[in-house]
Formats: structure tokens, sequence, C-alpha cells
């Protein structure tokens, strides 16, 4: 198991791209854990549980507060990757959160603000925030910001299965561009 631990005192991180579980050569299970809880965490990207098709990989990624820019995040890589982050409070900004397809994502997201900035690439063509699993509880404040939009409709979040926790009442939408409605 590998830990890396910010909880207890203010941290303020600066990273390029950030890659959490990257052992595509170990044979055997292996479980890696990032913590952040107060500061500001920026990173230009993020990449959880990237090993091999020969190990299994656990990557979680707790942000238990603070402020954190992560750029987009890749929850999974493999077939054998296990991806999950976790926002606990705090204000978290991404440009996207996905997954492969192949191994098991999760977002779970409790009495926190997430941010979507989808930048000038206008209308997605995929939800731009998605996972295999979705939990959401508490108050989880969303933001869409981003330009270049046409005239149409897009989802903003998709998952498999139905929503966990307290569901789609713990969604509270707060912002979207100028131009773009909820429906």
């Amino acid at each position: 198991m590998t830990t890396v631990d910010f909880t207890g005192g203010t941290a303020d991180l600066l990273f390029g791209s950030m890659v959490i579980g990257n052992q595509p050569g170990r044979v055997g299970f292996w479980t890696n854990v990032f913590t952040f809880s107060q500061g500001v965490l920026n990173a230009t990207s993020v990449s959880l549980s990237q090993g091999g098709n020969t190990n299994v990989d656990y990557t979680i990624m707790n942000i238990n507060g603070g402020t954190a820019t992560l750029g987009p995040v890749l929850l999974n890589g493999s077939i054998a990757a296990n991806g999950t982050l976790y926002i606990n409070g705090g204000t978290v900004m991404v440009q996207s959160i996905s997954y492969t397809n192949t191994g098991t994502s999760t977002l779970s997201i409790n009495n926190a603000t997430l941010n979507v900035n989808i930048q000038s690439f206008g209308n997605p063509a995929t939800a731009p925030v998605s996972a295999g699993v979705f939990t959401a509880n508490g108050t989880v404040n969303l933001g869409f910001s981003g330009s270049g939009f046409t005239v149409g409709e897009f989802p903003l979040i998709s998952y498999t299965g139905s929503i966990g926790g307290s569901g789609f009442s713990a969604l509270n939408l707060t912002s979207l561009p100028s131009g773009v409605t909820a429906v």
C-alpha cells in the first residue's frame, strides 16, 4: 500500500500531470491513496489507477476540503484498474472526469462543490463528468462553465445504474454559462 497524506495542516501543492497508481509491470494487488484536506491543490491533469492487465490496482484520491483545480481527471486506465475520487467538502474544479469502461470507477461527492469548465470546446459529445458509480450526499453544488455552445442538449453527468447516496435531491445546479439552460 502506498499512502500520501496531506491532512493535519495547510498545503499548497502545484503539480503538472499527477499520476497515481501507474505500476504496469508489477504483479499482484496494490492500493494507492492520496489525501488532501486544506489549502490549494493544482494539477494540469490527474490519472488514477493506470495498472496493467496482470495486476489489480485500487487507487483512491480523497479531497476533504480546500480548493483543488485538477484539469481532466481519468479514474481508471486498464481492465484491472479501480479508480475512486472522493470529494468530501471543499471546492473542486475539473475540465472533465472520465473512465475507460474497462475497470471500476467511482465518483463520490459529499457536501462539496464541483465546478466543470469545458473551456471553449462547445457542446460536449459525451457527458464531461462520467463514472461507473456515482454517489451524491448532503448538498452537492454543481457549476458548469465554458463557451462555444450551440443550440442542442447534452448531459453533464453520466454513470452506470442508479445514482447512489441521497440521489438527485443532493444535486444543486449553481451556475451555467450565459445562454445555457438546464432541462
